[in-house]
């Protein structure tokens, strides 16, 4: 089955006392994503994959996955290949608004979020604060 790759960007506003994105006005936050699809076949269903310093959109399970007949998408949070800063709760939110864009941007109807490495951990503790919230700042 022949794939598509679309690379694409959310961009967002985050109110913070700090600046910790490395481009961009003041308050933007730019998370770059990939979905890998197959041609000409929709869906309504996405398997949405991240790690904290992204960097994965071209790993044998994201793509056998799509091979197979999935739609599914590649989330880099902000701190794409450099983790010497990294806030976790951060890239939560970057993926907190790429997975909106799914939702309303893309037409998705069900959201998968898998995991590779650190991206697992990361899945896990994202769907833990959407269901929970508990983080108030980091």
């Amino acid at each position: 089955m022949e794939i598509v790759r679309t690379p694409y960007a959310v961009v967002y506003q985050e109110e913070s006392a700090f600046k910790d994105v490395y481009g961009g006005a003041g308050g933007s936050v730019f998370v770059e994503c990939m979905a890998i699809t197959p041609k000409d076949t929709p869906s309504k269903r996405v398997i949405v994959f991240t790690h904290p310093i992204g960097g994965g959109s071209f790993l044998p399970l994201v793509t056998a996955l799509a091979h197979g007949g999935h739609h599914v998408l590649y989330v880099n949070p902000r701190y794409r290949g450099n983790d010497s800063a990294l806030v976790m709760e951060k890239c939560i939110s970057d993926l907190a608004a790429a997975l909106r864009h799914a939702r309303d941007r893309l037409g998705y109807e069900q959201i998968i979020l898998g995991g590779w490495s650190g991206g697992g951990s990361m899945s896990l503790f994202y769907q833990d604060q959407a269901e929970n919230p508990t983080i108030t700042h980091t």
